[in-house]
This record gives C-alpha cells, structure tokens and sequence, in this order.
C-alpha cells in the first residue's frame, strides 16, 4: 500500500503532507503520467499532490501498473452496482477520487470536476466508444468524488494537527486505504490492514468502511445523489466530518489516531 511505503520511507513527514505522498504515489501507479494535466485542471493548490506527480513522472521510476484493472469485472469486492462488464474501473474511479483530493474545498474546481464526470459518461464519444459511458461508470466515478472530499476532509483535520490546533490526527493517514474501501467495496467486505495500524486502529478502520459504505447505501442518496451535487454536497459537508470525530468515541482509551 502506498500509505505503508509512505511511512516506511518518510518517518518524521508531517501528516497532511504523507497523505499527500500516498495519495499521488497511489494515483500515480494506477493512472499513470496520462492524466496529470487534466488533474492540473481542477487542482486548488491546497494539497502538493499534482507536484509529486509530476516530480514522479520526471524522476524516471516505473510506478504506473500500465494494464488492465480489476479484470475480475465486478467479481471481485468492487460494489456490483459500478460494474458495466468492463476492466479498469479501479483507473476509471481512481482518477475522479484523485480529482475530488486536489480540489480540495474550491467549489470552482468542485463545479469542474462534477461537470466533467456529466461529460464523460454522456456527450464524451470516446468514451462510449471505449466501454465506458455507463450509469455504472457515473456511479463509480460520482463515488469516487465523494471518497475524494471525505480524504480532503480527513487531511484537513491532520493539518490542523501538524499545527498543534488538535491532539489527535497525526495518523489519519492510516484511514485512506478503508475510506476508499468503504465506498467501492461490495457489501460485508472488510478492509485490508495497513502494516502501522494497532488493533484499535483497524477496528476503527473497519468501523470508517461501514460508516463510508452506509453513506453510499442511504436511500436517498441512491434516489438523489448521483443526480443532484448539491445534495451529495450536502451528504459530504455535514455527515463525512461527524464520522471523523466520531473515531475519538469508537476507540478505546489510548487507541486514538495520534493522540
């Protein structure tokens, strides 16, 4: 996983800023040098995320998986509901939480981004003509922003922690991998283990999933969401950051996330 590698590597990064590694270290890998200029696109400047990338692409690693994603078409735990028979809807979905993260809060990129995703699966011909341009696509892809404001959300609360505003969020980061589980995984998968986590961490991962999965489960969110931003606006703002200080009452006492 890219959030272990992150904190194998850079032990002393500041929290917001390993989020930001992980998070174009994983975009990276899965997307490859192919979209840095539409993520520039929509990129506020509130994260370095578009940075790295393009300090990735420069440094000459081979990082980029360059094949197929998810053949198992659906089979696997992606969510039944985001497989339209095709591969790669890990490049097509990663792309769009990418997007969402390097947003951040501007709600001019926000605007661009939901507009784009309306684009692809409807007047975009290539894309049709290449497999894509499904309801599913634009379920996947309309989760994929959602899981990207809910990572902006959990990187603000590590800033404020690098900052000494909170006492706890220094392992925020250790929620990424769960979070983006939680919003594609089919249901009753649990989330793999990041290599840091203790045992009360994981169960607050996995307790993160479930809370991400019954966002995208809730009835109106089905009927509404992917076709009202507003409203999935609305779903992001004002339950994602309950959820992230609800951690604090699913842990035990000194089980915290940096705390």
């Amino acid at each position: 996983m890219a959030v272990e590698q992150v904190r194998a590597t850079y032990p002393d990064m500041p929290a917001a800023e390993r989020m930001d590694t992980a998070v174009a270290i994983a975009t990276y890998a899965l997307n490859g040098p192919g979209n840095i200029a539409d993520l520039r696109s929509v990129d506020s400047g509130q994260t370095s995320v578009v940075a790295k990338l393009e300090g990735i692409e420069g440094s000459g690693l081979v990082l980029w998986n360059n094949s197929n994603l998810d053949t198992t078409l659906g089979g696997g735990t992606l969510n039944p509901a985001f497989d339209d028979g095709t591969a790669n809807q890990a490049f097509h979905t990663n792309f769009f939480i990418a997007g969402s993260y390097v947003a951040g809060n501007d709600p001019a990129q926000l605007t661009i981004l939901f507009s784009g995703n309306v684009a692809h699966e409807t007047i975009d011909r290539d894309a049709w003509g290449n497999g894509g341009g499904s309801h599913a696509d634009y379920a996947a892809s309309s989760m994929g922003i959602m899981i990207g404001k809910e990572l902006t959300t959990a990187r603000d609360f590590a800033a404020r922690s690098d900052r000494g505003e909170i006492s706890y969020g220094q392992d925020l980061d250790l929620l990424l991998p769960s979070m983006t589980f939680g919003g594609m995984s089919a249901a009753g998968a649990t989330p793999l283990r990041v290599a840091a986590q203790t045992d009360a961490q994981y169960d607050a991962s996995v307790k993160m999933a479930d809370l991400v999965r019954g966002v995208r489960e809730d009835f109106f969110y089905k009927v509404g969401v992917e076709n009202n931003p507003l409203y999935r606006l609305g779903i992001l703002f004002f339950q994602i950051p309950p959820a992230i200080n609800g951690l604090r009452g699913v842990l035990p006492a000194g089980g915290t996330f940096g705390g």
